[in-house]
This record gives C-alpha cells, sequence and structure tokens, in this order.
C-alpha cells in the first residue's frame, strides 16, 4: 500500500489572478494475485480499510480509478492494476495544526496527530464561540478519537480526515491515566461495575446494574500513608463516560478535586444545612466531633482546595499505527498544577513507591474495543 499527498491543481484563478492550487490525498493500492476475481469496493475495504461510507462517497464523486480510467465501485479488477483514490473533502484537515503554546503536539503527519489537552479545555466546543481542542488547532473539521473530560489533561489522537479516523476504530489505542485519590486502595485491582446515567441528570453517572459493561484496571504508584493519599495508574478495559472518577469513588477513594462524585461534593451539597456558617458545613446528621471520619474528610478537603480540577490525567497512549503497523508510544508529562500538589504531598511525608514500573498495566490482554471511547 502506497501513501502519499501531492497537489493538484484547481480550475480557476483566484482574486490576486494567482490559480488555485489545493492539496489534495490520494490512496495508492496495487491490485495483487490474492484479489483477482474481487470487485473493486471489495478490495478497497479489505486492503485499505475503506469504509461503507467513504465507499459510496467516491462511487458518486468519480474519485476511483484504474491504471488511470475511472471505474465504478463494483467493477472487478485485475492483478497487477493500480487503483487510485482520491480523498477529497470540503472541510477536511490538510497539512500542519496550527501550534499553540498550551498544546503540546508530540507525534504530526499527514494523517494523524497526537496532542496533550489542557485542562478547562474541552475536547469538542461546546457552544459556538467556545474554545474547544478541535476549533483551537484548526479551523477545519477534526476527528478526535478520544475523548477526554473538561477538566482531565493529557493525549488525545486526532484523525485529521474521516478516512483515518475510522481506520483507528479498528486499532485499539491503549492508555494510562494518573490520578490521585484520597485514601489507600489495595497495591492493584480491578473494578468491574456496570455503570449508566444517574436519574434525572444529563451529566451524572453511577454504578446500576442495569447499566453499560465497566472495567477498570489499576495499580498503585505512590502512596502518603499520614496524609492519606495514594497515585494509581488506571488502565481502562471499557471507555464509559466519566468511568475511572465513578469506579474510583465507588471504591471508596475518589479521585481528589473531583467535585462530582469525591468528597468535595459534601461542601456543595451542603449548603442548606451551614448557611451562612462554613463551619458547619460538615455536619451531616448524628454527626460529632469525636468521629474519626471528620478529620479525615477536613484532610480531604482541605486537600481538594489545592487543586481547580480532579486529579486526572491521560499521561500514556500506545496504538499500532494503522497504515505503517508501526507501534506509536507516546508519554505525556504531568502538567504544572498536578506536579506542584505531589511536591506538596512530598514535603510533609515522603512517598512510598509501590511500583516502579507500569509495563504490567500496558501488557494486559485486553479485548479489542478497548478505548473505543474515553473517560
Amino acid at each position: 500500500m502506497e501513501l502519499w499527498i501531492r497537489l493538484s491543481s484547481a480550475p480557476g484563478s483566484n482574486p490576486a489572478g494567482k490559480s488555485n492550487r489545493k492539496r489534495i490525498m490520494y490512496l495508492h493500492y496495487r491490485v495483487t494475485k490474492e484479489d483477482e476475481g474481487q470487485t473493486a469496493e471489495h478490495v478497497l475495504r479489505r486492503r485499505l480499510g475503506v469504509s461503507g461510507a467513504l465507499s459510496r462517497r467516491l462511487r458518486n464523486g468519480r474519485a476511483l480509478t484504474s491504471d488511470g480510467t475511472f471505474i465504478m465501485n463494483r467493477t472487478v479488477v485485475e492483478p497487477g492494476s493500480l487503483l487510485e483514490v482520491r480523498l477529497e473533502e470540503e472541510n477536511e484537515q490538510l497539512g500542519p495544526l496550527n501550534p499553540k503554546e498550551d498544546i503540546a503536539i508530540y507525534f504530526e503527519d499527514d494523517w494523524f496527530a497526537l496532542v496533550s489537552k489542557p485542562p478547562a479545555t474541552p475536547t469538542h466546543p461546546r457552544f459556538p464561540g467556545d474554545r474547544g481542542l478541535t476549533t483551537v488547532l484548526s479551523d477545519k473539521q477534526l476527528h478526535p478519537a478520544n475523548r477526554l473530560d473538561l477538566d482531565t489533561s493529557g493525549l488525545v489522537i486526532i484523525a485529521k480526515n474521516g478516512f483515518a479516523h475510522h481506520l483507528l476504530t479498528t486499532s485499539p489505542i491503549q492508555k494510562i491515566y494518573y490520578g490521585l485519590v484520597h485514601g489507600l486502595p489495595p497495591e492493584e485491582g480491578v473494578i468491574d461495575a456496570p455503570i449508566d446515567r444517574a436519574p434525572d441528570s444529563i451529566i451524572l453517572r453511577m454504578i446500576r446494574e442495569d447499566g453499560k459493561r465497566a472495567r477498570t484496571h489499576f495499580r498503585r504508584v505512590a502512596a502518603w500513608p499520614r496524609q492519606q493519599t495514594s497515585l494509581l495508574a488506571f488502565r481502562l478495559e471499557t471507555g464509559r463516560t466519566h468511568q475511572i472518577r465513578v469506579h474510583s469513588a465507588h471504591l471508596g477513594f475518589p479521585l481528589v478535586g473531583d467535585s462530582l462524585y469525591g468528597w468535595e461534593q459534601t461542601f456543595r451539597a451542603r449548603s442548606e444545612i451551614r448557611g451562612r456558617n462554613r463551619a458547619n458545613y460538615l455536619m451531616a446528621d448524628k454527626r460529632v466531633f469525636s468521629d474519626p471520619g471528620m478529620a479525615r474528610d477536613f484532610r480531604a478537603l482541605a486537600l481538594n482546595r489545592e487543586l481547580d480540577r480532579q486529579f486526572l490525567h491521560a499521561a500514556r497512549l500506545r496504538f499500532v499505527y494503522p497504515l505503517t503497523k508501526e507501534m506509536i508510544d507516546v508519554r505525556a508529562p504531568l502538567p504544572a498544577d498536578l506536579c506542584r500538589l505531589l511536591r506538596k504531598l512530598n514535603a510533609v511525608e515522603r512517598a512510598q513507591i509501590c511500583h516502579t514500573s507500569l509495563q504490567p498495566l500496558m501488557d494486559l490482554d485486553l479485548p479489542a474495543n478497548v478505548e473505543t471511547t474515553a473517560e
């Protein structure tokens, strides 16, 4: 399979009198003896991973040729002939993305880009004029292969056109997240609990017996026993919305700074109890100051105040590049706000390192649909 981009002259001229030239992407495939007797569409879908939707567009746009001659999708191909597919979409990205100071680009070619999303930036714009990751990197349509919550930072893989996006759906994407949690969970484990939407909410998720299957693998990387805090590495076997956040809370160790599923909600949800007196915001029914959990909650809330978001970062991403079959393995360091909190924890109590290697997480034998959606 040969893949390249070349310039193609477009008819007419622009107002300055210069001829219009635009970049058009082409796929080339030399038909083999094994393909003899097959239709062009069958070969394209089997050999190049062309989707059904793209196949229909090729037919309607006369964008498929054999040795330079236009053919229909159902044409039977001959061994040795060169199939050429013209991938031309009005709003597809061709060329490099727009660089931004706060968005690191770790890998980029004509088909894909791996970028690190900063916190407080949605993957897609939520409303007209919103600063979404896809809109600040290009004025063309981009296709993120995974999504991150608004306040989750880390790696996102972006396809520059629909064909590349379709190819990614056939290749499992393995990701490692770092999350700081309250408490001292086991050194490693699997959380297997179905997740679905909470009643009367379009945002909140919860553990439900009738929910969708959800499995999360975790390993403890570091722990601060006196401060009852641990740094975990997560790997998803499924990709439900808010999966890591919901599963962590379900396990009894919510993420630090999580305003939806962690101790932070205790502060916000009890405004009707505390009124104007903030000193009472932890006073639940029949709770007394001798309750050992009181100190735990105050400590947890104080730690939450160190962040403006949940401590969750997509730190490592690995997948097989669908065009060359090479392994792409990229790591994104923790952003400054998360590193600052870890330094504060270490200033009080040096971390106990539980695992020096995360390779066992990366080597898990997981199903082929891993990470088809994102945390």
